[in-house]
């Protein structure tokens, strides 16, 4: 009697088949996330890293004591560009009262601070605080 051929195991097809569909899962996993996120909004985060990178550039220029009207009315100018879009960047917030005073107040700041530009370091400080101290108030009711 003859014996019957060695069985050859299957496990090293249902492992290239496992890896197979994991690899399948991860991609599609990526391109769906992908999709999502191009279904966001980017605007209000956007406007924050400006606002975030103009006022970071502001505060570079006071520690660097290079507190000139030509290195600092730029930086206002576009910190009160964008604090025009709050309103718009934010349309949930924008319906409570308290994020309307924050953006009016900093539009204030702005505006005053463009009618009398800083002319020397401390008042660029002073400056960047009170914008700092209108910023952290609103995060601390709208984070």
């Amino acid at each position: 009697m003859a014996t019957p051929p060695p069985r050859s195991s299957n496990a090293s097809r249902y492992l290239i088949v496992l890896i197979l569909g994991l690899l399948i899962g991860a991609i599609g996993s990526v391109m769906l996330y992908r999709s999502w996120q191009d279904r966001q909004d980017k605007f209000p985060t956007a406007i924050m890293e400006v606002i975030a990178k103009q006022y970071g550039l502001l505060k570079k220029t006071a520690d660097a004591n290079q507190c000139t009207q030509a290195d600092i009315t730029p930086r206002i100018v576009a910190l009160r560009a964008m604090a025009n879009d709050l309103e718009l960047a934010y349309p949930e917030a924008a319906k409570d009262q308290r994020f309307g005073s924050h953006a009016s107040q900093m539009r204030a700041v702005l505006d005053e601070t463009m009618a009398n530009p800083p002319g020397d370091c401390a008042s660029l400080k002073t400056l960047l605080g009170k914008l700092g101290q209108n910023c952290q108030d609103c995060h601390k009711d709208f984070k």
